[in-house]
This record gives structure tokens, sequence and C-alpha cells, in this order.
């Protein structure tokens, strides 16, 4: 099937294509299942913010942390949707997991707001198709252009019903003086794996 013509798709590195074309502007970027693959998650968040598009969309699994926090670990790039590999026959290689409060810090420096994608369980067919974002393991995050002040403003607001639509408990997350990010489980499994895996 033919693509339109407005579409053009392009296989190659997101990274240097962002950066061969950052006079660009473009209306919306869709980021979706790469960001939780990678080690320079601001660097590309940056990139793309130069293409100065009214609308992020991100699809990632996160640490469900309102501090500013990332799991550092390594996965086989030989394996199907894992990272890429920087080198033939490569068995490891390094990526990083943002928390949520590190993502909104992020976005509020590139001046974006961060609004999660509510789930609504109700209009889901098959829970178990979508199980991560309905455990809070992944979310889509809408970011959207503002001044990095008013990007700050009131996000609570727009965050509470969200997490609590998945878990009651989850509202308790947004208290950063309190919440400890080694509630989230993977965090406490690759802790116990080595000294410096946590950041």
């Amino acid at each position: 099937m033919d693509s339109p013509a407005n579409i053009n798709f392009i296989a190659g590195d997101i990274f240097e294509y962002l950066y061969d074309n950052r006079t660009t502007q473009v209306d919306t970027i869709l980021c979706l299942g790469i960001y939780y693959h990678i080690m320079d998650h601001y660097h590309l968040l940056r990139l793309m913010a130069k293409l100065n598009p009214k609308t992020i969309i991100i699809d990632s699994g996160f640490l469900r942390s309102f501090r500013n926090c990332t799991l550092v670990s390594t996965e086989n790039p030989q394996q199907h949707k894992n990272a890429i590999a920087a080198y033939e026959g490569q068995t490891e290689e390094v990526y990083a997991q943002v928390s949520l409060g590190l993502m909104i810090q992020m976005a509020w420096n590139c001046g974006y707001r961060v609004t999660p994608m509510i789930w609504n369980k109700s209009d889901v067919n098959d829970i178990n198709s979508v199980r991560d974002y309905i455990v809070g393991r992944r979310f889509t995050l809408r970011l959207e252009k503002t001044s990095p002040i008013s990007a700050r403003e009131n996000w609570k607001e727009a965050w509470l019903p969200a997490l609590t639509a998945l878990n009651p408990n989850f509202g308790g997350l947004l208290d950063r003086e309190t919440h400890d990010r080694f509630v989230d489980q993977r965090v406490k499994v690759h802790d116990s794996l080595g000294e410096f895996t946590v950041l």
C-alpha cells in the first residue's frame, strides 16, 4: 500500500536525523517505544524540542516515581525490540528508564507541560493487551508547548486523576518528600544486582 504524499518513512539513527534536520518545523512528534531503550533521554528531548512542535507524544516505560531518578541496566540487542547493537555480536547494551518526575522536569526545562493520557479500563476489551499501562509500568505522555514557568503551574491536578484511576494508592506518589522510589519493584530487583545500578 502506498503512503500518502505528505508522509515519508525514513529508517536510521534518530539522533542524527534530528540533528541534520534541526531547522525543520513540525506540528507534532510521536516518540513511541524508544525512550526506554536509550541512555541520553534529555538530549533526545532537546533535539525534538528544537523542531518547535506544538505537541510531543512519548509512549514509554517509566519508573513510577516523581523524584528525579534513573534506573540503568543492560539488555541484549540481539533480541527483537531491544536497544540497537553498537557492534556485531554485542550481547549487552546499556539503557536507562527515567522516572515520571525526571521526565516532567526535563520537559519543563524545554518549555513543555506534561499530562498523562488516561486509560479507561471499561474501554479495553482485553486488559492483558495493555497490562503495562493498567498497572502503571508504561505511560503515554502528552507534552504541550508553553513557557517554562506556566508548564509547572497546577501540574499535579492533571496527574492525580490519572494515577488514582490506575490505583487509588498511586495518588501518594505525588508527594516527593515522602515517596520512596524503591516502591517500584523493578528498582528493588535491579538494586539487588549491583552496587551502582540505581543512580
